[in-house]
């Protein structure tokens, strides 16, 4: 069957892929009752995994970590179910259990004891206790279901069981490019399937460690990485060992595709795609009883796939590992470096001469020259809007006196560093482009709140921002995999990098840069502001910093990079900036004129600075970039920080949402709110249980404040049920922010940086 034709029939062009579950959940709320299920003790990825099952069928879960709370609950709510995170050591489930137990509640409330697969003898251990059943982690849906049917009274769940399978026929669409992608997505979701697609490193990562997938379609032009080497690092983490990978061929060539089945490919489809073949092996999948068992055979030493433990052999076997505590010896580290511990000679050479009390333009430009293409940049550099020169500078004495000293070692650190380090890594997780991508984004805002503030050193900003976290390049390249492992680790605990870097390498990629840059001979204050760049200023207060306002400038410039999706380094958490930071520095609020200087010198910049580096950094030779939506959509955002800078309304804000932002702490909000006009949707941003109470009682005052889908974020346990809004638990990120939305129906698709039109819909915002 003709593929071509089979995309004019299947396709509408007009509309981008839908999130099957959002339009089913209407139909199940009108099936079954609105009930509230109880958990006790839950982590923050376990309860994320029980909400994505249970809030589009319309049920809440409420979460306790003290016991008299959960009494209370029960008491008064009676609840058909409580979910008690069974561990061996802590208590809180079984005083629960047991205070079930021995009151009226044991034959009306059901117990279900949530355990992490293969702990067996947790599961014995909760049987014995008395539980009614349990439900092992990560989740199986199906069976979760299953069991709520049995043991609890809800009315409809049997019915909804038999007629619906939706959370078993889940798919991600890893694409070469959003129209192909979107094709496949949509001929898969008109025969009722629910499908995410992703076609960036980082949204695919984000999609793969957070969801669980019955099929993964892995495109040959994926994020123009090897195919091999991805599917490799995705079968090393346990939940992905066991999910076959279908992978969706351009190019036939006998050696690559032996190299991608060896890797763990579970089928091949070469393009163009035939719809029957599609869907023939995907129905295949689904239906195959034996498929774990297959899936398990081939990952044995016997077969092709390495086992989930491999990364770990690798990270031991390490030279720069201390073998006694598994962690890394930094000692070893900066003496295993090789080239990796010297600055490029022109640098250096550079640095002298600026050093020097005794030289003169005249003599930078001649050591300047020594390099045509540093040459060539510095002019480009000096003519480009990034300084708004109103003459043209045609030399490189006139660039080095335009510029100055200053300015000219910090273009050089941009592009001979840049260079030095850069090359294709030997991280799947991390790419060596979106971090520069992410290091040049913090130094350009570095150098842009320097100027708004009056600081005196804008040019050692812009190189304390691109420095930042140039410890995470000595990691990837001296520990082959283990930003992998930290970043799986990040978006399954929603935790922040920093604290997995610890619990795995016993260090911060901070420890590691400070040493970096005292081995390069770089000022003291360059590497205290790379050491500290993750402090706020009232932690910088008793350090004794030579300059505390370059780390707290680079500190805030970070954050932002990381708020308006410049690139990626590891860390995706949004929240606010801290209002001490934002204090010492006079910096108040981050405006849309704001975020609209910072693109345009981050296009500029980006679009010369990378264009000649050819050794992996820069696959285009364009910045990524986005469209504006082609209709305004706006958000009211209510904080309880309003001196302080919300990163969350800078990311909303930097993909084209319009932000009205108001203070919790003014009484006339909910009147301001409610005549904002095109409204999609109101964020309060919380800091405390005691500011809810008084959310609630304006929401309760002004009922219409619901109907545009009210969002709080805080904490799941600090929010009674109610209805007409949700809570987005902290930590979060861009992604969390948009699942909520897209469960809310605000936006009908899931990708990272692309919010809906004024109708609710994807206006067809371009994510870049």
């Amino acid at each position: 069957m003709g593929s071509t034709d089979e995309h004019k029939n299947d396709r509408n062009t007009d509309s981008k892929p839908r999130k099957t579950t959002v339009a089913q959940s209407a139909t199940i709320k009108r099936k079954l009752k609105r009930v509230s299920f109880l958990a006790a003790d839950l982590t923050p990825a376990f309860r994320r995994e029980f909400e994505e099952v249970l809030q589009p069928l319309g049920f809440d879960l409420i979460g306790f970590n003290e016991l008299e709370e959960i009494k209370k609950f029960c008491l008064n709510v009676c609840p058909p179910a409580i979910l008690l995170h069974w561990r061996m050591n802590n208590t809180l489930p079984r005083q629960v259990l047991k205070f079930v137990q021995t009151t009226q509640l044991q034959e009306q409330i059901p117990t279900f004891a949530v355990i992490t697969r293969g702990d067996r003898g947790i599961v014995n251990n909760a049987e014995q206790a008395g539980v009614n059943s349990f439900v092992l982690y990560p989740l199986d849906v199906r069976d979760f279901l299953t069991k709520l049917a049995k043991h609890t009274k809800i009315k409809g769940l049997d019915t909804y069981l038999s007629e619906v399978d939706s959370k078993d026929r889940r798919i991600c669409v890893l694409g070469q490019d959003e129209k192909s992608a979107d094709i496949l997505a949509v001929y898969l979701q008109d025969r009722g399937f629910e499908v995410d697609v992703a076609i960036d490193l980082r949204e695919g990562v984000t999609m793969l460690s957070r969801k669980r997938y019955n099929v993964v379609f892995l495109d040959q032009g994926f994020a123009n990485r090897d195919a091999a080497s991805l599917i490799a690092s995705f079968r090393q983490h346990e939940r992905l060992s066991t999910v076959p990978f279908i992978y969706l061929l351009r190019k036939p060539d006998r050696e690559h595709v032996q190299k991608v089945i060896n890797a763990g490919a579970f089928d091949l489809i070469l393009y163009p795609l035939s719809w029957d073949v599609v869907l023939n092996k995907v129905n295949k999948i689904m239906n195959d009883p034996n498929l774990e068992e297959e899936l398990k055979r081939k990952q044995t030493p016997s077969g092709n796939w390495q086992a989930p433990s491999t990364r770990e052999i690798d990270l031991k076997a390490s030279r720069v590992i201390d073998k006694e505590t598994g962690k890394v010896d930094k000692a070893k580290l900066m003496k295993n470096l090789g080239d990796l511990g010297t600055l490029p000679v022109m640098v250096t050479k550079i640095l002298e001469t600026v050093n020097d009390p005794d030289s003169s333009a005249k003599s930078l430009a001649k050591v300047i020259s020594g390099d045509q293409a540093l040459a060539s940049k510095i002019l480009k550099y000096a003519n480009s809007c990034f300084y708004a020169r109103r003459n043209t500078v045609a030399s490189i004495d006139q660039a080095v006196v335009t510029l100055g000293f200053e300015a000219v070692k910090s273009l050089a650190f941009a592009l001979k560093t840049l260079q030095f380090v850069a090359g294709k890594g030997n991280s799947t997780t991390f790419d060596r482009n979106q971090f520069w991508y992410h290091a040049l984004a913090t130094g350009i805002i570095s150098r842009i709140i320097s100027a708004k503030i009056r600081y005196p050193e804008p040019e050692e900003a812009f190189v304390g921002g691109l420095l930042h976290d140039v410890g995470l390049v000595i990691i990837d390249e001296m520990i082959p995999g283990v930003l992998d492992q930290i970043q799986w680790e990040t978006q399954e605990q929603m935790t922040s990098f920093r604290e997995q870097e610890r619990n795995i390498l016993g260090m911060l990629h901070t420890d590691i840069g400070v040493d970096l840059v005292e081995k390069w001979k770089i000022p003291q204050r360059l590497g205290e502001t790379i050491e500290y760049h993750h402090h706020s200023a009232r932690n910088l207060e008793s350090r004794g910093l030579q300059d505390p306002k370059l780390a707290s400038i680079v500190h805030v410039a970070d954050k932002l990079a990381i708020a308006m999706n410049l690139g990626f380094e590891g860390d995706h958490i949004l929240g606010a900036v801290d209002g001490s930071t934002t204090e010492a520095l006079g910096l108040k609020e981050v405006d849309a004129e704001f975020i609209r200087e910072v693109r345009r010198a981050y296009n500029e910049l980006s679009s010369f600075i990378f264009q000649d580096i050819d050794d992996g950094v820069q696959s285009t030779k364009t910045a990524p970039s986005r469209k504006r939506l082609s209709a305004t959509a706006a958000v009211a955002v209510i904080t309880s920080r309003p001196n302080s800078i919300s990163l969350a309304s800078v990311y909303l804000e930097s993909t084209g949402w319009e932000i009205h932002r108001f203070a919790l702490s003014d009484e006339k909000w909910p009147e301001k709110t409610l005549m904002v006009r095109n409204r999609a949707f109101t964020f309060v941003e919380t800091d405390s249980a005691s500011e809810i109470p008084m959310v609630l009682s304006k929401v309760q005052t002004y009922s219409d404040l619901t109907e545009g889908n009210l969002i709080i974020s805080g904490n799941q346990n600090m929010v009674s049920k109610g209805e007409g809004y949700t809570v987005l638990n902290n930590p979060y990120d861009g992604y969390a922010l948009m699942n909520h939305l897209a469960t809310r129906g605000v936006v009908e698709t899931v990708e990272i940086g692309r919010p809906g039109g004024a109708g609710g819909k994807s206006s067809g915002g371009n994510n870049g």
